[in-house]
């Protein structure tokens, strides 16, 4: 026999609106709605954005609103900038700023015509068409060294493995001065030389002025086979038409070795060569000393009497180029790792490679030049430095 339990159900009452939630829930998807928005309109405003870097961000500075370096003009210092320095060379004597303005090291060099590289926390000095060279990192000279033959170029990469031109020769050295490998130039002359970023590979662009045309080329040498296979130590070649010339080249990560013609870039990888950009007749300047990038300025005529300018940085293997546009025709631009800064002469404005604004100088003095590191930047005047920090 079954038996069936009735239960006792009690009428379910309905749920209480929490009014505080919903209000709540409102303010926050009403707020994500504006800031999608204002973020619209910035990247696709350009009127928009320069109002909000203005008023808004306060990315626009003015002279005179930074620490300052004085500069004695009569003794024509030069100046320089590396890691988180100004550098400034004067009578034999390099004296490092930090971004607040105040003097971190003073050290003595018997340099009076500099050349000048760096890479991250290593700073190289040389004297141009002398012998002598530095290595330095913050307030120490890790070593220095005095080389037969007339010093014509430097470089160094980000572990202080430093490659010096001098006489018919280039040598590389490790971060304790060891030398580590020569290659001798029969007939050619050393344009630059770069280190691959794991210290494997030294490259050496050179010209030959022999022939009736200017012939340019880049040799990549092993240097682990310079001493144990020193006759199939050039692992690679590549060779530029007659009628171009190598003028700069760089790696980036992933030993990629940038290479700037005047009529072009060229990548490098492993053994294959590729065509990264084609300058034209609006193009004004280049540089591949950037963090995966390439960057070129090009003039746009936007009226009978006024001209503007395209910077293109372009993700190296990429097509499309991240843009950035001015009302102004640039004096010249530096870079470093990501930024870049466009000297108009009285205004710089400092772009990282996405194109993006991080500050606009403005002086009513003309700017000397502009020096960049990775944090601080220096406007270089007749008689002081500015310092800008990101």
């Amino acid at each position: 026999m079954d038996y069936f339990v009735l239960k006792d159900y009690k009428k379910e009452e309905p749920k209480k609106l929490n009014k505080k939630k919903v209000v709540k829930m409102t303010l926050i998807m009403f707020g994500f709605a504006i800031v999608v928005l204002l973020a619209s309109m910035y990247i696709g405003n350009s009127e928009f954005r320069g109002w909000t870097d203005k008023y808004i961000l306060g990315k626009e500075i003015t002279e005179n609103t930074g620490a300052i370096i004085n500069i004695d003009s009569e003794s024509n210092p030069y100046i320089y900038a590396y890691d988180r320095f100004i550098v400034v060379l004067n009578r034999n004597h390099l004296q490092s700023y930090g971004g607040g303005g105040s003097k971190e090291s003073d050290i003595e060099l018997t340099i009076t015509n500099p050349l000048f590289a760096s890479n991250g926390r290593y700073l190289c000095v040389a004297e141009k068409g002398g012998n002598k060279i530095y290595l330095i990192s913050g307030e120490h000279i890790l070593w220095q060294k005095d080389l037969e033959g007339e010093i014509s170029q430097i470089s160094v990469n980000r572990n202080g493995y430093v490659s010096v031109s001098h006489k018919s020769m280039v040598k590389l050295y490790n971060n304790d001065g060891k030398e580590l490998a020569t290659a001798h130039l029969s007939s050619t002359y050393p344009i630059d030389t770069a280190v691959s970023n794991d210290n494997s590979e030294l490259a050496i662009a050179e010209i030959n002025y022999s022939g009736n045309l200017l012939q340019s080329n880049i040799k990549i040498i092993s240097v682990d086979k310079t001493v144990s296979d020193p006759d199939n130590a050039v692992i690679y070649t590549y060779k530029s038409e007659k009628k171009n010339i190598i003028t700069k080249i760089y790696y980036q990560d992933g030993n990629t070795l940038m290479c700037m013609l005047d009529n072009g870039i060229v990548k490098r990888v492993g053994d294959e060569s590729s065509e990264e950009t084609k300058f034209d007749t609006n193009t004004l300047f280049a540089d591949i000393n950037l963090n995966g990038h390439t960057v070129e300025v090009k003039k746009i005529q936007s009226g009978l009497f006024s001209a503007e300018a395209q910077i293109e940085i372009k993700p190296v293997g990429r097509a499309n180029p991240n843009v950035y546009m001015t009302n102004f025709i640039p004096k010249d631009i530096n870079v470093y790792d990501s930024m870049i800064a466009i000297n108009a002469g009285t205004e710089v404005d400092f772009i990282n490679t996405n194109g993006w604004l991080i500050k606009k100088y403005t002086s009513t003095r003309n700017i000397k030049d502009v020096v960049m590191c990775g944090s601080v930047a220096g406007i270089v005047y007749k008689d002081k430095i500015e310092i800008v920090n990101f």
